[in-house]
This record gives structure tokens, sequence and C-alpha cells, in this order.
């Protein structure tokens, strides 16, 4: 089954590495490094978000957010490079709020994690 999966990292070389990736793994990805290209890229047909939680200019939470309010059945995956309690934050507000977490990526991320963590996905 290929999941149409949407990469939210700020670092447009690192959302590039985790999407080709993911294509290598038979699925369809599409990236967001700026508020503006989550807003297009975006939709309910969405299955999985690898999503980075410390962005500059999006804040993964807000993302979070917006994902539990406007009701999505999107998956998410969190990354982040910060502190190991950022990501656990990350997770209590996504389970809380009723969004499915696939995993949690520390970065630098490897190969093996994106597969296992889409292995997860139940078709």
């Amino acid at each position: 089954m290929t999941l149409k999966i949407l990469v939210v990292d700020d670092e447009p070389d690192f959302a590039a590495f985790v999407a080709d990736a993911v294509e290598e793994l038979g699925h369809a990805p599409e990236l967001a490094t700026t508020p503006k290209e989550f807003a297009s890229a975006y939709s309910n047909e969405t299955d999985v978000i690898f999503l980075d939680l410390f962005m500059p200019d999006m804040d993964g939470i807000e993302v979070l957010r917006f994902l539990s309010e406007n009701g999505s059945r999107s998956s998410v995956v969190l990354m982040s490079g910060g502190d190991e309690a950022l990501l656990k934050a990350g997770r209590e507000i996504a389970q809380e709020r009723g969004i499915s977490v696939l995993g949690v990526l520390h970065k630098p991320i490897q190969l093996d994690s994106i597969s296992d963590v889409l292995a997860n996905k139940a078709p």
C-alpha cells in the first residue's frame, strides 16, 4: 500500500533526505519547509506526517493543534534534534488531542528508523 506522506521540516536538505527515504520505500512524499508550503500541501488524504517539532518559522506543537482542531486522520512521526523532553512532550500533546503517533525520531535519523516507524502504519 502506497502511503501519502508529508514531510514538514524547516531544513530543506533534511526534509529531502526523509522524502527520498520514504520514496525508496514505495510511498508518495511531499515536502513542506515553510508554513505556506504546509498550508498548500496538507490535505485530509495525507496518511502520515513526519513533523519536526522545533522550527523557527512554524511551531510543531501548533501544527499538532491544527491537525486536532481540523479532525485530521493523519498519523504523525515526531522528529527533533532537540532535547528528548521536547519529543516526549510532543508525543503526549498529540495523544491527548487524539492524534495517532507512529513514532518519535531523534535527529540525526537513520534510514532504518524511517522504515521501522512506517511499518507501524496499519493498512
